[in-house]
C-alpha cells in the first residue's frame, strides 16, 4: 500500500509539472515565447499551427481540461493516503486486540492450573507439575468452548467437558506414565479402566464437574470482557 502511494505521488508530480509547462506556453503571447526560444530553452510539446492562432477560445478549454485531470489525481491521492492511514490504524487495533486476547487466555490457563492442583492436594494430599499443565489446558479449552455457542443444553456442555478432560488425561497418561514411567497416577484398580490411565468413574466425575466449570467460565468471561475489546 505504501509503495503504491509513492508511485501515485511521483506520477502526480510529473503530470503537474507537464501541465504547468503547457499552461505557461499556451498562456504566453508570441512576444513572450520568442525570448525563450532565443535562449535555447526547449519549446513545449504542444504547439498551435499559425492558422489557428485566432481560435483563442480553445486555450481556456485546454487549461480547464488539464485542471480537471489535476483535481482528479489529487482526489485519488487523497483517498489512497486516507486508506493507507486507515489500514495502518486497523492493523494496530487488531494487534492490540490480539495481545489482549493472549493476556486473557494466559490468565484463564493460570487460574485453571492453580485450581486443579489445589483440588488434587485437598483430595489426594499431593500433586505433580504435569497436573498443573493438564489442568490449565483443560480449563482453557473448556473456557473457549463454553463461551462460544451458548444455545446448547446443559447436558451437552457436561458431555463435552467430560470428553475433553478424559482425552487430555489419556494423552498425558500415555506420555508421562507409560512412555516416561513417572507413574503420576494409575487407575488399574478401578473397574472399566483403559490402560490404567482413564476410567469410567472419573469420566462421570468430570461430567458432573463440568457444571461448576461452565458457571465459572462464563462469569470469568464477563469480568475479563471489559479488558478485551470486541
Amino acid at each position: 500500500m505504501l509503495k503504491s502511494y509513492k508511485i501515485q505521488k511521483m506520477l502526480h508530480f510529473r503530470l503537474k509539472k507537464t501541465i504547468l509547462k503547457c499552461s505557461i506556453y499556451l498562456g504566453a503571447g508570441e512576444e513572450n515565447r520568442t525570448p525563450a526560444l532565443a535562449l535555447g530553452r526547449p519549446r513545449s510539446t504542444i504547439e498551435l499551427h499559425p492558422q489557428v492562432h485566432g481560435l483563442s477560445f480553445i486555450i481556456p478549454q485546454i487549461r480547464l481540461f488539464f485542471n480537471i485531470i489535476s483535481e482528479k489525481i489529487s482526489a485519488i491521492n487523497f483517498r489512497l493516503r486516507n486508506r493507507h492511514y486507515s489500514c495502518k490504524g486497523y492493523y494496530q487495533m487488531t494487534e492490540a486486540r490480539s495481545m489482549r486476547q493472549v493476556f486473557e487466555y494466559l490468565i484463564v490457563f493460570l487460574l485453571g492450573a492453580s485450581a486443579y492442583c489445589t483440588l488434587e492436594i485437598l483430595f489426594r494430599g499431593f500433586t505433580h507439575w504435569t497436573m498443573f499443565i493438564a489442568g490449565g489446558l483443560c480449563f482453557t479449552i473448556l473456557y473457549h468452548i463454553f463461551n462460544g455457542n451458548r444455545s446448547r443444553p446443559l447436558w451437552k456442555y457436561c458431555l463435552i467437558g467430560a470428553l475433553v478432560i478424559t482425552c487430555i488425561e489419556f494423552l498425558f497418561g500415555c506420555i508421562f506414565n507409560l512412555v516416561l514411567g513417572w507413574n503420576v497416577w494409575d487407575y488399574s484398580s478401578y473397574p472399566l479402566h483403559f490402560m490404567g490411565q482413564i476410567c469410567l468413574a472419573y469420566t462421570l466425575l468430570w461430567f458432573l464437574l463440568s457444571v461448576p466449570i461452565l458457571w465459572i467460565a462464563r462469569g470469568l468471561k464477563r469480568r475479563l470482557s471489559r479488558y478485551v475489546s470486541t
